[in-house]
């Protein structure tokens, strides 16, 4: 009686430590919502910085001339708002609205050039957005009647200028 007892016991114990061996990390929601844009992103940039990534930062590509590109997810309003931002050392080089889910009338005017052309700014001052007149350098002019997913935008930037070494 004594004997199956520890042999039922190390069975019990091989099957927690099997358990424990096969179980993985639980995978970034995100990663399997956008895993199509995620894998022709890694085929065409394959100089990832996989110690960078986070649970925003989804990928991070080290470019050329000093570039580094950032696929960032940040929360709008509607849903959630997946970026595209490229720095370099001095300046906002690129931003690309990949996912928006926002309202067509206000939110989804993020995704027009004269709205990105707003964030092409010097990495000088963390972005801030301000509702009617830009009176300060790192200052972004929200979309009227869109503020939440305006600082959707602008706080995903700046998670990227955070993890790109800060604001110089």
């Amino acid at each position: 009686m004594k004997k199956y007892f520890v042999v039922g016991l190390i069975m019990i114990l091989c099957g927690i430590g099997i358990g424990q061996i096969v179980r993985k990390e639980p995978q970034n929601p995100y990663e399997n919502r956008f895993a199509s844009l995620l894998e022709d992103y890694d085929a065409t940039y394959n100089e990832r910085i996989e110690k960078s990534e986070s649970d925003e930062i989804l990928r991070v590509y080290d470019l050329q001339n000093n570039q580094t590109g950032y696929m960032v997810v940040n929360q709008g309003y509607e849903d959630v708002i997946l970026m595209y931002v490229v720095l370099s050392e001095e300046d906002i080089e690129q931003v690309d609205i990949l996912y928006q889910n926002e309202t067509k009338d206000y939110g989804g005017y993020v995704e027009e050039a004269w709205f990105l052309k707003r964030l092409m700014l010097p990495v000088t001052h963390k972005l801030q957005v301000v509702k009617m007149k830009k009176e300060r350098p790192g200052d972004v002019v929200a979309i009227t009647g869109a503020t939440v997913t305006s600082k959707a935008v602008v706080e995903g930037i700046n998670t990227c200028l955070e993890e790109n070494g800060g604001i110089r």
